[in-house]
């Protein structure tokens, strides 16, 4: 009688349920039990599900993910915040100092439900020639807190009337303004300071 099933490698006749999985004898089985990495020909767990070891798996991974991952194109010299050097690529903010500044703001433009871009301080100031716009005072950039000619970024348009955290509504001020002002509009704000100084 004719043998139907027979192993791959010593031709012996095998069952169909051992042909069906393997295709081996018991034998050539056993020895051929420890696998093999597909690229680099390394030994392998005989558990190991993927053909290939955990240095050439991870290469292949990094290559699949970097090709579908959108490559980034835009780098900045310079810090959004403060105008300094920037040392890493495509960031857009020196320190976590800077990026916890512009986020404080974010947090209000999503509360006050407006749009939101990061905006360049220093852009803004160069704009304004480094003068408030209220008091027309040449403001200090990078001055404490206490300093009342800080320079500080006010919205013309207030967020919770819904003005956008954009540079077209940034107007270059001074510390002092800026928090006299407050919420207010700028006509507003003129007409209070007006009646306090006894011009209306």
């Amino acid at each position: 009688m004719r043998v139907k099933y027979r192993c791959k490698k010593c031709k012996d006749a095998i069952s169909r349920k051992t042909w069906s999985k393997s295709r081996l004898c018991r034998e050539c089985w056993l020895r051929n039990r420890n696998k093999k990495c597909m690229t680099c020909k390394a030994s392998l767990h005989k558990s190991s599900t993927s053909r290939r070891c955990r240095i050439c798996y991870l290469k292949r991974y990094c290559k699949i993910r970097n090709k579908s991952l959108p490559k980034k194109t835009a780098t900045y010299k310079n810090c959004f915040e403060c105008n300094q050097k920037l040392k890493k690529k495509y960031v857009k903010f020196c320190s976590r100092r800077c990026l916890y500044r512009y986020k404080k703001v974010k947090r209000r433009a999503i509360k006050a439900n407006v749009i939101c871009h990061p905006v360049c301080r220093w852009d803004v100031y160069k704009r304004d020639s480094f003068r408030c716009y209220i008091c027309r005072v040449r403001v200090v950039i990078g001055a404490k807190n206490t300093n009342w000619k800080q320079a500080t970024l006010d919205h013309v348009l207030p967020l919770h009337l819904g003005g956008p955290h954009t540079e077209y509504n940034l107007k270059c001020c001074c510390r002092r303004c800026n928090s006299k002002k407050s919420k207010r509009l700028l006509s507003e704000h003129l007409l209070i300071v007006g009646m306090e100084d006894g011009l209306i």
